[in-house]
């Protein structure tokens, strides 16, 4: 009989109110460091900032093993300044089998509606104002 091993579940992260010059390998070998896994870590840059508006701090979209969520969410693992929370992901507003509904959760009945809803008073609305009166 063949051996098998679950997946494990991740959690993401966003650390924040780092310094521009903090990469992400440092991050990354910092917990490495602290006995936590990282699976992946990509710096943040903040809405605006570009060559000519320079941030004045960065974040980090960090994922982890969720076994290690305690142990990324306390306080005192981080430098003074940094603040740590959970990733607030987008939602995404589609039907397509290719959205990560998931992650979202689904679409509700609710939603659908009022999104038809929206749709019939805009048609409405356009037959209505386009007769010559």
């Amino acid at each position: 009989m063949a051996a098998f091993r679950g997946v494990a579940q991740k959690t993401v992260v966003c650390v924040n109110r780092l310094e521009p010059s903090t990469s992400a390998e440092t991050i990354t070998d910092f917990l490495k460091s602290k006995g936590i896994t990282v699976y992946t870590c990509f710096k943040v840059m903040p809405k605006g900032a570009d060559e000519m508006n320079p941030p004045n701090f960065i974040g980090m979209r960090l994922c982890v093993p969720i076994a290690h969520a305690d142990a990324i969410l306390k306080t005192d693992l981080w430098p003074l300044g940094v603040t740590v929370r959970p990733w607030i992901f987008k939602k995404q507003y589609c039907l397509d089998s290719h959205c990560r509904l998931q992650q979202h959760g689904p679409v509700t009945l609710l939603t659908l509606l009022t999104f038809v809803a929206a749709v019939h008073m805009l048609l409405y609305f356009d037959i209505l104002f386009s007769f010559k009166i």
